[in-house]
């Protein structure tokens, strides 16, 4: 434990004997039940830590473990260890810059950038910014570069949780107007009136308006309304799918999907994350696709039930590793 409590005269000592250098058993046993049960070399403590003098001090001595040094740096927030590790050659960029995300470390995040590594293998990297309100963090992500789909779902993040200042810099930075109309759902349905009339001044004169009434009673669970309003607001039933699985109003998303209303991928996400078994299982049904992101949401609120069930249904279940990233953090 010498390097994770910086005592760097022991450590060169034990480096001199080469005590240091435990097996990852020892390791591992010796820090069981704790915190630190994932960090396995003295390299990764000392990172974890900060210890600038006893990382350089172990990587002269040829300490491997580089890789999850970077990651340990990451998550502790150290600038200047992680660019000591990234000089003398630490892999596993992207991923780091996942950690570095999603613990809202934005000059980590930028240096990593500078280094290589690509926002497009950071599974929901702008979403999850958003998300938090990291507004830093979104802006060097965009700077950098993501596809119209991710500034679309950050939208709708940034519109669900009431952060009024990354709406604005999606919409500055241009999005289509379908994710406009799903971000005003979010915003409707949580209240954020400030965001919703951000929204409705930067969408087409009349584009929203014909289809709230659907919308709204999707979300209230209206099913007669509902049933009266569909011949009239066909191209707004794939967001009153969206919103009736949202609420978990079966008999609407049935209802909707009769009456051919598309955007089930986008519903089975939003099934999957309010925990709405039934509508999950309805959707994949009737051919709804999006199942890695359902997989993710599942995973972040711990649905187990939904993650096995996407996982049979062909979800990938990688991306379960990013969610342990986050909940790492």
């Amino acid at each position: 434990m010498a390097s994770y409590f910086g005592i760097y005269e022991l450590v060169r000592k034990l480096l001199m004997t080469k005590i240091l250098f435990w097996t990852s058993r020892a390791v591992n046993a010796s820090l069981e039940g704790t915190c630190l049960s994932e960090i396995t070399t003295p390299l990764s403590l000392a990172a974890f830590q900060g210890h600038m003098a006893i990382v350089q001090l172990l990587l002269t001595n040829g300490a491997n473990g580089k890789e999850g040094a970077l990651h340990q740096a990451v998550r502790g927030g150290h600038l200047a260890v992680v660019q000591l590790l990234l000089s003398s050659g630490a892999d596993g960029k992207d991923e780091a810059l996942a950690v570095a995300v999603f613990g809202a470390h934005t000059d980590i995040a930028r240096l990593l950038l500078a280094h290589g590594a690509e926002v497009k293998y950071v599974y929901g990297a702008l979403s999850y910014a958003a998300e938090k309100g990291h507004t830093a963090t979104a802006q060097l992500l965009l700077a950098k570069g993501v596809d119209d789909e991710a500034k679309g779902d950050a939208l709708q993040e940034a519109a669900r949780e009431g952060h009024i200042a990354i709406v604005q810099l999606l919409l500055a930075k241009g999005v289509d107007d379908e994710a406009k109309d799903e971000a005003l759902l979010e915003a409707l349905s949580e209240g954020h009136i400030a965001i919703v009339q951000l929204l409705l001044t930067n969408c087409a004169e009349g584009d929203i308006n014909k289809g709230v009434a659907l919308i709204s009673a999707a979300l209230g669970g209206h099913t007669a309304i509902v049933q009266q309003l569909l011949p009239n607001g066909a191209h707004y039933k794939s967001i009153a799918l969206k919103a009736a699985a949202k609420r978990g109003h079966m008999d609407i998303v049935q209802l909707l999907l009769i009456n051919g209303a598309e955007g089930k991928d986008k519903a089975l996400v939003e099934a999957a994350r309010e925990n709405h078994m039934d509508i999950v299982q309805l959707l994949l049904a009737n051919g709804a696709e999006g199942k890695d992101k359902a997989l993710v949401e599942a995973a972040k609120e711990s649905h187990m039930d939904i993650v096995q069930l996407l996982l049979a249904n062909g979800a990938d279940g990688k991306l379960a590793r990013m969610v342990n990233w986050r909940d790492a953090i």
